[in-house]
């Protein structure tokens, strides 16, 4: 059961990153837009000094590819973003986790791998009976 909740927060978690991509792409471009407009009248007027450093005079297809080149750089790195991974911490392990074959499998393959005597892994799953009441308990 937990592993299909697992899967289920996955996907949507998976869902989630692509729509807000895809939001972010469509700003961006918008973004990118408003940015070279903004900054091209601006560099007419005062040409950045690499193009004089390089011996260019430069013209306007000059500007628009240093801009757009710049702009897309900037706008990728302060829109990227990795994908948060899904974790499961397991805390206050109920008796139908251990029972459940999907969780005691690796929990076994670990704590063999951690050198846990195989005897002791399987007196911490084995069932047994409870202890028997007492008769003061069943006059309860």
């Amino acid at each position: 059961m937990h592993f299909k909740m697992r899967s289920r927060l996955e996907r949507n978690v998976g869902k989630y990153c692509q729509a807000a991509t895809a939001t972010f792409e469509t700003v961006a471009t918008g973004l990118k837009d408003r940015l070279v407009k903004k900054y091209l009248p601006k560099w007419r007027q005062s040409p950045p000094s690499m193009f004089a450093r390089h011996g260019i005079e430069p013209t306007d297809e000059d500007f628009l590819s240093e801009l757009n080149h710049i702009v897309e750089t900037t706008v990728q790195e302060a829109i990227s973003f990795e994908a948060p991974q899904v974790r499961i911490v397991y805390k206050n392990v109920a008796h139908e986790s251990v029972q459940d074959p999907a969780f005691r499998g690796p929990l076994e393959k670990l704590m063999q791998r951690r050198g846990v005597p195989i005897a002791v892994i399987k007196s911490l799953f084995a069932i047994s009976d409870a202890a028997p009441a007492t008769a003061a308990a069943t006059r309860l």
